[in-house]
């Protein structure tokens, strides 16, 4: 998928999904997907075009067993991670209230990043009927990750 941002450059986007069986009573299922949303605001400080873009991606894994018509157990694990290139700001003067710079520049001496990885775990087991569902684990982590120019 493309499409593209006003006063900025190429939107993209991919997505994939697989399910695979493992045997008679198990499967395994993939969906990985990456995005890039392209920014508009021009950094005159750094000379960086497009500087607020944004690049996604991540994905998720899940894997179902059924050892006994009963019996059922899920594991899955989701992860993904964020890398913005700037703010999606413009510096406006204070007595004009008009754009310092033009309608989307700013000036920064530094580049503004930001990045994040996020994933979560979690392994489910039930007995049928579903009335009876254990999380046995659940677990969620959030690291934001250093901040620079990739």
């Amino acid at each position: 998928m493309a499409g593209g941002t006003d006063g900025g450059g190429l939107d993209e986007a991919a997505k994939i999904m697989t399910n695979v069986p493992l045997g008679d009573r198990a499967a395994i299922r993939l969906d990985l997907y990456q995005r890039r949303d392209s920014g508009y605001i021009d950094d005159v400080g750094t000379d960086n075009k497009a500087e607020n873009y944004s690049d996604v991606r991540g994905g998720r894994v899940s894997v179902l067993a059924k050892p006994t018509d009963d019996l059922s157990i899920r594991f899955t694990s989701i992860y993904q991670e964020r890398y913005v290139g700037g703010t999606p700001s413009v510096d406006i003067d204070p007595i004009t209230q008009q754009p310092t710079f033009g309608p989307l520049d700013q000036s920064r001496t530094l580049r503004e990043t930001a990045s994040q990885q996020y994933q979560l775990h979690d392994l489910e087991a039930g007995l049928e009927p579903r009335l009876r569902r254990s999380h046995l684990l659940d677990q969620l982590w959030a690291q934001p990750r250093a901040c620079g120019d990739r």
